[in-house]
């Protein structure tokens, strides 16, 4: 009878994995990064002009699997961001001074219109392993 034996050692392909996962992780907080500018250039765009406070005011800022817009509380706007992007005046006629685009739900607006470029900004994660 002849003893036959395979030894197989995981080690290598392991590493490689474990490889492959930390530049999906780099690569997905650069896109994190990147969907957060382009979301709040728009979302500043969106919102309306009144004394600027608003628009100066929102943030973005990725926070662990999230990407969070806001305003903070305690900026000028911070009193009544959430009543403007929320339940402010909803008009088709944009804000005169800055045009048809600008109106609530600025933040809102600005994620469901970048949608396309927000799916090819992940999807490129992928692309580029």
């Amino acid at each position: 009878m002849i003893d036959i034996k395979f030894d197989i050692n995981l080690n290598k392909i392991n590493r490689y994995l474990s490889g492959i996962g930390k530049a999906i992780d780099k690569r997905l907080n650069k896109s994190k990064e990147e969907i957060g500018r382009f979301v709040l250039r728009d979302a500043k765009k969106y919102a309306p002009k009144e004394d600027g406070t608003l628009e100066q005011s929102i943030r973005s800022s990725v926070r662990g699997d999230d990407i969070l817009f806001y305003v903070p509380r305690s900026s000028k706007a911070g009193k009544y961001a959430k009543y403007r992007h929320d339940d402010g005046p909803r008009t088709d006629k944009g804000d005169i001074r800055k045009g048809p685009q600008a109106g609530s739900r600025f933040i809102f607006r600005a994620i469901m219109d970048n949608e396309k470029k927000i799916e090819d900004e992940i999807s490129s994660i992928f692309r580029s392993l």
